[in-house]
């Protein structure tokens, strides 16, 4: 009986949190529109992208939001501290995407390719595919049709609210290291394959992309969370993926930035080079 006046304001806090996260998705459109557009007269397809990506990640907290709250209150004896954490660490990081793409700087080179278009999109959608498997499996249909079964059925029964050492690890790990790059990457953050600043400052000193790493370890944590052969295609496919999408973006910065050659040098794509790190951040 204690815990019914928690729930019941948890209850509450769930709507009255979604209507403030769409209050804040329409500010920062008025913002965007006012300042970026008719202020500072950027071009119009600029300003779709900054509000387009904002109003996204916004309205993917609000749905992560509604169905933590809503698991919460169905079984809350399912959710440990290490639940909350990750939930936690991966909402900050999602935060800090929404925030980047309201402040971020125009780029200097534009994606101008499908694969500087399109293929960073798939790219950016495979995390999203395997966070949301879990929830694919509540469907009657994955439950029902053999295949499905097969696809999405973890190798083991998981109790609710299990986890296991190398997933907490990973994934708490692994968002903590995206959103260490992204508090350095700031103004310069972006999805499709383009060239704004060259940062080599914080964890770019040492690599060249480490929030991919970030984002790779995260993935296969989760994949150690909820295992399924479908979980592991996806896995192995957004890990080659990510490594083909940073070749990409390394020849858009050659071709930009001189100094992205000399930066190369000194660092490695995933893994620091011994005794050499990049210095300071070389202007346009």
């Amino acid at each position: 009986m204690n815990q019914l006046p928690v729930l019941s304001w948890i209850d509450r806090m769930d709507w009255r949190l979604q209507i403030l996260l769409l209050v804040l998705c329409l500010s920062i459109d008025v913002y965007l529109f006012v300042v970026c557009f008719l202020k500072n007269r950027e071009p119009w397809y600029d300003v779709f992208f900054k509000i387009f990506g904002s109003n996204y990640f916004c309205l993917f907290i609000l749905h992560r939001l509604h169905i933590q709250l809503g698991t919460y209150l169905q079984n809350p004896d399912a959710f440990s501290v290490w639940s909350w954490l990750n939930w936690t660490a991966v909402m900050l990081m999602f935060v800090f995407f929404m925030a980047a793409y309201v402040t971020r700087s125009n780029p200097v080179s534009r994606a101008n390719r499908a694969r500087e278009i399109l293929y960073p999109l798939f790219c950016a959608a495979l995390p999203f595919i395997i966070y949301e498997s879990i929830d694919f499996y509540r469907y009657a249909i994955f439950k029902d049709h053999a295949l499905l079964v097969a696809l999405f059925k973890p190798f083991m029964d998981l109790p609710p609210g299990h986890w296991n050492v190398p997933s907490i690890v990973l994934i708490i790990g692994g968002h903590l290291i995206s959103v260490w790059a992204l508090i350095y990457l700031k103004r310069s953050f972006g999805i499709l394959t383009e060239v704004r600043n060259l940062v080599t400052s914080g964890p770019y000193r040492y690599i060249r992309h480490p929030l991919y790493i970030g984002e790779s370890i995260a993935v296969i944590g989760f994949c150690f969370y909820f295992p399924s052969w479908f979980n592991v295609a996806i896995t192995l496919t957004f890990l080659v993926s990510q490594r083909i999408r940073a070749h990409f973006e390394e020849q858009k910065f050659l071709l930009a930035i001189p100094a992205y050659s000399e930066y190369m040098q000194r660092s490695g794509a995933y893994l620091p080079r011994p005794g050499k790190a990049a210095g300071n951040p070389q202007p346009l």
